[in-house]
């Protein structure tokens, strides 16, 4: 049995006429602007990580330095001498 459907018109089969969403079509443009940034902030964080690293390894290095001159019986500062002054 065919039911006419008011909107296709007379001799048309019913059809759905439910309004799709449209914040969940697919939307090429923004795929690839959202791609794009998702590489930058990727990009700067893969750089902020590794300047933090290198910050790390510098203050461990220091820290160790300063431990090791202080128990091996190194002075901190060296003793300043005195300069000859010309008569």
């Amino acid at each position: 049995m065919r039911r006419h459907c008011m909107l296709c018109g007379f001799g048309q089969t019913v059809k759905d006429h439910t309004m799709r969403n449209p914040w969940t079509t697919k939307n090429p443009f923004m795929s690839m602007w959202l791609s794009a940034a998702n590489r930058a902030v990727g990009s700067a964080k893969g750089q902020a990580t590794a300047a933090t690293r290198r910050n790390i390894a510098t203050a461990q290095a220091e820290a160790t330095r300063q431990v090791l001159d202080f128990w091996g019986g190194k002075t901190a500062t060296k003793a300043a001498t005195r300069k000859k002054t010309r008569r």
